[in-house]
Formats: C-alpha cells, structure tokens, sequence
C-alpha cells in the first residue's frame, strides 16, 4: 500500500528530472513513497538532508540581511552625528541651542541664536560640515537655504558686550531645511532626526514640517 506523506510535514525539493517533490525534513526517517510513487533507497537519505539544509540556509540569509540592514542603519545615524568636526578648542562647555545656520559673502557660516537678536560666527569652514548640509550652503546653487535646527555650540573665545562672537559647532540634530529659491515647503533632513521623529520618506525630504 502506498501512503502520502502529509503536506505540513513535507519539504519541497527536485528531483534529477528538474521536478519538485515533496519531502519529510530531516531529522526523522525518510518515508518509502512521495506523493503516490516510490523513492530510490539511495535518495532516501539524501534528499530529505538535501532539503532541511536549504531551508536552514535560506533562513540563516534572511537573519543576516535583517542584521546587516539594522547595523547599516546605526552607522548611517552615527556617521551624520559625527561627521561635524571642531578643531576650535572651547573656552567654555558647550550647549545645544535652536538657530539658524546660513552663508553669506564676508563672514562663511552664521547661526542665529532664535529667540535672541544674537549672531554668532562659526569657526568650521564648510568642509568640514556634513555633506547632507553643505549642499544647501552653497551661494550659487539653486538648493541655496537657511538651515534650522539644534546646534551644539563651542564658545572659543570669551563673550564681549557688542562683538559677534566666535564659536564652533561641533554637532547637529533635528535640522529643517528652507529652500530660498525654490516655492518648495520646508523638509527635514531625515538623516539628523531620530527614527521615531523622522517621517518615512524615499528622499532626504518628509512632508512638510511645522514651526522651526
């Protein structure tokens, strides 16, 4: 009498003729018949082996990529936290504070301190921004744009009643970007905003976020 080996115990694999059978996964014995017609005694023990082993690899792949996708992504979050270099040695701690970073001829870099009528200067020149940032500092791009955001700030020279003061910004996070030559809303730039706070998007740019 033949007998069927039931689907949900089966592992589908294919045969020397190129068709697929059905098979119990290994461990466990191999069965004598699949799907109504009898197994040669020397594919008994081989493809059922044959068959568990592709499943475990195909799932150990599957693991891998998750795992490499996830590392990739802390990197990518890492490497735009990181990327701001300060060789500015600071005279006093620094802070986090909402501005605005803009270019302009004479003086490169200015952050306005929002809430305040202060300007203050910065001591890193634009190549040593990130580069997600440096694109749309550049005064003859049609990208030109203030940059909203919270900056970390390094005094490096004491503060003078009257006097623009110099400092160096040695990080960034939750930037917003206002297009000055394009009727584009303002965007994020997703890559300095946590996972949890950053619109899904395929670009650099969410949908169009509100107060800076």
């Amino acid at each position: 009498m033949r007998h069927r080996v039931p689907s949900r115990c089966c592992v589908d694999w294919f045969d020397a003729m190129g068709r697929k059978r059905c098979v119990r996964p290994f461990p466990g014995p191999a069965p004598s018949f699949v799907n109504g017609r009898p197994i040669p005694s020397s594919a008994r023990t081989r493809a059922p082996v044959a068959a568990w082993s592709d499943a475990v690899i195909a799932k150990t792949k599957l693991g891998r990529t998750a795992l490499v996708a996830a590392l990739c992504l802390g990197m990518s979050s890492d490497a735009a936290a990181a990327a701001w270099r300060c060789s500015a040695r600071p005279v006093e701690p620094c802070a986090k504070q909402h501005g605005r970073l803009s270019s302009q001829n004479g003086r490169a870099l200015l952050i306005w301190l929002i809430g305040t009528t202060r300007v203050v200067g910065l001591t890193n020149g634009v190549e040593e921004l990130p580069s997600p940032v440096r694109r749309y500092l550049d005064m003859t791009s049609p990208d030109y744009s203030y940059i909203y955001g919270d900056f970390d700030i390094c005094p490096s020279e004491p503060d003078q009643p009257g006097h623009m003061r110099t400092v160096c910004v040695a990080g960034a996070e939750k930037l917003v970007v206002q297009t000055l030559r394009r009727p584009r809303p303002p965007f994020r730039l997703l890559s300095t905003w946590p996972a949890n706070d950053a619109a899904p998007s395929t670009n650099d740019a969410s949908a169009p976020t509100g107060g800076f």
